[in-house]
């Protein structure tokens, strides 16, 4: 070859590569000056703080739910198992213990199989680069998004090792890393795809956990659970390549299925949601932050907030809500499906739906709405186990949820007023309406109001009351009447009460005075307006459960009331 030519080639060369590497080194400085967006500095990465999610616990500390912008809860490294930490570097980044945050092996490798032969050569990114990109995110730079990212990621990586320790570095990363579901860190991911601590994990457990880094969605076991089971064994083999575990020991996790527990501490599931709905309502107030924005930072501090809720009860309280449904429902269809009156009541309620008045409005018969109605579709039924989906016609999935029977449960210590369980409705992701809160008319329950009354206005349990039947000329000639029909004889304030007699409560609440009675009741706790007519006596008020219970706390507590406490 002419020498000249080859001089010239050479010559040329050395100004590209001169070119090239002054280009890379200023682009790299003009990255680490903050052209591209400023840098965080040793302070800021000294004192990193993540979101985490407020616990909220019983008095018996149980975990029954959180409040959070990030699901995350931060775990000391020492509180990790050691098959995690070696499962993710055999993953992510085998020579962790090796580089200073940039691993030039790794690097050299994606340039030359990804950029130059177009093979898929795997992630070059080491664990610090990382969580430098956990913990300050990617912005959009057009085109040179990914080289600007890519070379921020490495300068903080290299920032990042310089001033924390290895372990550091990887409890760090543990506490930011993203697992899907908005759920962030070791801790929260291990509580929610298999119920335990990370110290307790299995190793066949902790490694779907590492393998859901690759793409927490992607290879999530609740979604995907074959996928997940595939990405989990790849883990397990790059575990077994870096000697970690023996050939016999890789075959014997290969071969294992996948169990979760999957817990979901978010409101619509768990224990006590309706009661964990109010003690953010509370804890706001309580707080004192009433704007939104401050509002977000009990979601994101990691306050412990413990309520007087007794896990044991609640429990209780929950299976035998679902128990008791599930032994009356079947007893309430019957009855309402032979009751013409009911029937009638749901026609009507066909007939206000906005479904039939849609079919109304363009001009359909009567025969052809309920024709209309009547056709099966798909939909999401509410039933004790959540939203189901159904194929069922309009008019059946209507029956379906007004012939439901629903309840609420609250109970209450009557010494101190600590709440111990509550049970807003059989569940709260088909019912979100709280039945211990709402009003319904208590009936015969708040006859003791009356009598206690009594008793503070100088009658006796053995005074006597004529049964005999009255007719209230006042009040459009009510007349009360007794369920088995018997209006003779007298019975004492006691024997009144034991057989729930309505002539006596009336009598009781009329010899009292209606204003004098409604005003007793008021201090025992019952705010809401009371009618002022003789059928008070027998409970035609509508009441919350919330506030007859407490109002009955009286009773059990030397006849003073006591304030709820959550």
């Amino acid at each position: 070859m002419n020498p000249q030519l080859v001089k010239r080639i050479v010559k040329w060369l050395s100004i590209i590569a001169f070119i090239a590497i002054s280009s890379g080194v200023g682009f790299y400085c003009s990255v680490l000056f903050g052209w591209w967006g400023s840098m965080p500095s040793d302070d800021d990465l000294m004192h990193i703080k993540n979101y985490q999610a407020s616990q909220v616990y019983t008095s018996d500390s149980v975990l029954i739910g959180k409040i959070y912008l990030e699901n995350r809860s931060n775990v000391d490294f020492k509180d990790v198992h050691s098959n995690t930490v070696t499962q993710l570097i055999a993953t992510e980044d085998s020579r962790f213990y090796e580089h200073d945050g940039f691993d030039k092996t790794s690097a050299l490798r994606v340039v030359i199989k990804s950029i130059i032969l177009q093979q898929d050569a795997g992630g070059g990114s080491t664990i610090s680069q990382q969580l430098a990109k956990n913990i300050f995110g990617r912005k959009d730079f057009g085109v040179l998004s990914m080289p600007v990212n890519k070379t921020k990621e490495v300068i903080i990586a290299k920032q990042l090792e310089a001033l924390y320790t290895k372990d550091e570095i990887l409890e760090l990363y543990l506490n930011t890393v993203s697992f899907g579901e908005d759920t962030y860190g070791i801790a929260a991911a291990s509580l929610r795809f298999f119920n335990k601590t990370p110290k307790e994990l299995a190793p066949e457990e902790s490694a779907v956990l590492v393998g859901m880094l690759k793409s927490p969605t992607l290879f999530n076991p609740r979604l995907h659970p074959e996928r997940a089971l595939m990405r989990r064994n790849t883990v397990l083999a790059q575990w077994h390549k870096y000697d970690y575990i023996n050939k016999k020991e890789f075959q014997y996790l290969k071969d294992k299925e996948i169990k979760m527990d999957y817990t979901s501490l978010s409101l619509s599931h768990g224990v006590a949601p309706h009661f964990r709905y109010l003690i953010r309502q509370k804890l706001r107030h309580t707080l004192k932050e009433d704007e939104e924005e401050d509002f977000e930072t009990y979601k994101t501090s990691g306050l412990k907030i413990y309520t007087t809720l007794n896990y044991e009860l609640q429990k209780n309280a929950e299976a035998a809500v679902r128990h008791n449904l599930d032994r009356l429902q079947p007893q309430f269809q019957s009855n309402t499906s032979s009751n013409g009156k009911i029937q009638n009541v749901f026609d009507k309620l066909v007939k206000q739906s906005q479904a039939y008045k849609r079919h109304k409005d363009i001009g359909k018969s009567s025969a052809e709405i309920m024709e209309a109605l009547s056709s099966k579709k798909k939909r999401l039924l509410p039933t004790r186990f959540g939203l189901i989906d159904s194929s069922i016609s309009f008019i059946d999935s209507l029956k379906f949820v007004n012939q439901r029977l629903h309840t609420g449960f609250y109970s209450i210590n009557p010494n101190n007023g600590y709440i111990l369980a509550w049970v807003g409705s059989e569940n709260y992701q088909s019912f979100q309406f709280d039945y211990v809160t709402s009003k319904r008319q208590v009936g015969s329950v708040f006859k003791p109001f009356v009598y206690a009354a009594g008793l503070e206005n100088a009658y006796r349990p053995c005074t006597f009351i004529d049964n005999q039947k009255v007719k209230y000329e006042a009040y459009d000639g009510w007349t009360p009447k007794n369920a088995d029909g018997n209006y003779s004889g007298k019975y004492s304030l006691l024997g009144g009460l034991t057989h729930s007699v309505n002539t006596i409560s009336v009598r009781l609440l009329m010899d009292l005075g209606i204003n004098r009675t409604v005003k007793f009741i008021h201090q025992l706790g019952i705010e809401d307006s009371l009618p002022k007519v003789p059928s008070l006596a027998l409970g035609v008020s509508s009441i919350s459960l919330f506030d007859m219970v407490n109002a009955y706390t009286a009773f059990a507590n030397d006849g003073e009331k006591v304030q709820p406490v959550f």
